[in-house]
């Protein structure tokens, strides 16, 4: 069956004077103010302008200006690479030498050929998605469904839950998503872990490769080779013997020699 989702909001609540005996909280990514916007490759093309069927860099919204005098959402100048958003720096910017500065993230559609559009939607992803903590529960908790009174509280994957501690000087009140159970099949009534978070796509990329690729592009065609850096050959190194080993006891064994 294909089903629009898993699990259902049935409105169960965790909580630490009820079911729940530990808590513990997980931060997966932080949020971020700004974002630096890369779009679909552009394709090299030879002095005739004929596509020569290789790529050379993603394409970006430099050139693209927005300004709040004319009804866009921030200002972003041209040349600028990156697009931020003030209300999101003010709350949630990082201080350096007295002075906010933004917490800086990068959004990668390589679908979007037009740097207006990947603005649009770099902008977007930022007010949306990018300026949102992650945050995962794992709850130690005691499964009810089969103490009398409690049939109603049954829990499967997918359920959206609510999870609160008010124990804590910053009480836990939060509804997420169960993403994973873990329980001893001998008693699973008393030994339930429950994970409630976002669940992450198994098709995420890896954030570094971004980064590397984002240092790529960034720089491409400005790094230039030294001029005294030749083909690596044998005679590239000092061909010295390196000296003998001192204090080196061999002993002879049934199979086997012991150095030490």
């Amino acid at each position: 069956k294909i089903l629009p989702r898993r699990g259902k909001d049935s409105g169960k609540r965790f909580e630490s004077d009820k079911d729940t005996t530990n808590i513990r909280r997980t931060v997966i990514s932080y949020p971020v103010t700004a974002l630096w916007g890369y779009g679909a490759s552009i394709a090299s093309t030879d002095e005739e302008g004929e596509e020569t069927g290789g790529y050379s860099r993603f394409i970006d919204f430099s050139e693209v200006e927005w300004k709040k005098t004319k009804g866009d959402p921030v200002d972003k100048p041209l040349g600028q690479e990156w697009v931020g958003d003030p209300d999101l720096l003010e709350r949630l910017g990082r201080l350096k030498d007295g002075k906010l500065i933004h917490r800086e993230g990068q959004f990668n559609d390589e679908d979007i050929t037009e740097p207006e559009e990947l603005l649009k939607a770099t902008y977007n992803h930022l007010i949306t998605t990018a300026c949102k903590t992650e945050i995962n529960y794992e709850l130690s908790v005691q499964l009810l469904e089969s103490v009398p009174g409690h049939e109603h509280e049954h829990v499967e994957l997918g359920d959206t839950t609510i999870a609160i501690d008010r124990n804590f000087a910053i009480p836990i009140e939060t509804s997420q998503r169960v993403i994973s159970m873990e329980y001893d099949i001998t008693d699973p009534e008393n030994t339930c872990v429950v994970e409630i978070g976002q669940f992450l796509s198994a098709l995420q990329k890896d954030g570094r490769i971004d980064q590397i690729e984002s240092v790529i592009e960034k720089n491409r065609g400005t790094w230039e080779s030294k001029p005294d850096a030749g083909e690596v050959t044998d005679g590239s190194f000092p061909d010295k013997a390196p000296p003998v080993p001192s204090n080196v006891v061999i002993k002879a064994m049934f199979q086997n020699v012991a150095l030490t």
